[in-house]
């Protein structure tokens, strides 16, 4: 069998479609049937059947080097879940193997102009990672608007016999986007992520984001009148070349929060979400990644928050704290340090409603109501409206009537201030 060394930045899977074309195999399945049969002695069982092991075997690098560069693994770990160290010998690993050869894109993309450069320099041409990442719309060399092949098979096949069969990505109408343009940043970015031997966990990779949002003010809840990093997007970038990237995300309203990408504050960006955050919060790419880069771990806080489940909504710490803010939802929660939609949900399911809606003639029935004193009787003395009284009692707990002990006779209204 004829073995080749894969080109600089080759896809992985264009390399076992080369390999598939010049040993004139019928497909790359049978290509890697070959490669078992030809590697048999250095393979465990386990080994024989992964094909990221037996392109690296066939390209004559390590697992490590070859992940490296020839697939979209450093990509697709800008913010890995779990990762525990960057520079850790064993990051590769905590990609399936089998997930190596993923596709990010559903079609497969090439440059016309790069093409016409392999040709003349290498007589072939070969299929290149940095345009297969989503995003990338525009040959970040040459400028030029990529065309995409829709077939399964593509990478079986050179990308100067598939030219024909070629549509551009982009809209005729759609101009080339300016030098200042955050689709360049974005490109730029993700090309030295891509090269990049680094590997950061989600945690860090949002704490740096987050870092970078507040000071920029942008806002990280979801309610509030700041703007949000998807506003800051929809506002910044090309329309159409964000629409491609994340579907839908010109039907949001301004002000409104757009999970696929202000997701990146949150720990559960992908990472398009997490370079395009870099690309908009910076003005130069440069600068961007430097920042990701070199950015001062000590600073950044990176502590991993309590699990709030039910024993920590059902705790005496909460029932405390309850009491002592007089039943106020926004105060627990921020005293807590937690999203007061979630304190408000997980309370009420704790059955400590919220008191500040209470009018006094309502909270002067819950007090008699407690004392003994049936409840239609509590209300007609104090003119209070039963049904929401009934309601209120309904979805509380027991230990409510200790609270209102212990706040007495006095109003149940707090002033207590908002967050701006």
């Amino acid at each position: 069998m004829q073995l080749v060394i894969p080109f600089a930045d080759e896809h992985v899977n264009g390399y076992l479609g080369r390999l598939c074309a010049i040993n004139f195999h019928t497909s790359t399945n049978q290509t890697m049937k070959f490669l078992a049969a030809h590697f048999s002695s250095e393979l465990s069982e386990k080994d024989s059947e992964s094909v990221a092991v037996l392109a690296a075997l066939a390209a004559k690098q390590s697992m490590k080097e070859f992940l490296q560069n020839h697939t979209l693994v450093p990509f697709r770990q800008i913010s890995f879940f779990g990762a525990k160290s960057k520079d850790s010998d064993n990051a590769p690993d905590m990609i399936s193997k089998r997930n190596s050869l993923r596709k990010l894109r559903p079609s497969a993309y090439l440059c016309l102009n790069c093409i016409e450069e392999d040709l003349a320099k290498l007589g072939i041409s070969y299929w290149r990672r940095i345009h297969q990442l989503p995003g990338i719309d525009w040959c970040p060399d040459h400028r030029a608007p990529l065309h995409s092949i829709c077939s399964v098979s593509a990478f079986s096949k050179l990308p100067h016999h598939l030219i024909e069969l070629s549509k551009p990505t982009v809209c005729k109408n759609e101009l080339t986007p300016g030098n200042d343009s955050p689709v360049w940043r974005y490109a730029s970015i993700a090309r030295t992520l891509l090269s990049s031997i680094e590997y950061t966990s989600s945690r860090m990779a949002s704490a740096k984001l987050l870092n970078r949002a507040k000071i920029l003010e942008i806002r990280l809840s979801v309610r509030g009148r700041s703007p949000t990093l998807s506003d800051h997007s929809v506002m910044s970038c090309p329309s159409k070349w964000l629409e491609r990237l994340f579907p839908r995300v010109l039907q949001k309203e301004i002000g409104k929060s757009f999970f696929s990408i202000d997701s990146a504050l949150r720990r559960k960006g992908t990472p398009s979400a997490c370079t395009l955050a870099l690309s908009v919060m910076f003005d130069c790419a440069d600068q961007a990644i430097a920042y990701w880069m070199n950015s001062d771990i000590k600073s950044i806080d990176v502590t991993k928050h309590q699990n709030r489940g039910f024993d920590f909504w059902h705790s005496k710490e909460i029932f405390k704290k309850y009491i002592s803010t007089k039943g106020n939802h926004h105060a627990v929660a921020d005293f807590f340090g937690v999203n007061r939609l979630n304190a408000n949900l997980n309370l009420r399911r704790a059955g400590l409603p919220a008191l500040g809606n209470l009018t006094q003639a309502q909270s002067l029935a819950l007090l008699d109501f407690f004392e003994g004193v049936s409840l239609v009787e509590a209300c007609e003395k104090f003119n209070a409206e039963i049904n929401v009284v009934e309601e209120f009692l309904r979805i509380s707990s027991v230990r409510l009537g200790a609270v209102v002990k212990f706040i007495g006779d006095k109003p149940f209204q707090v002033s207590y201030k908002r967050k701006s």
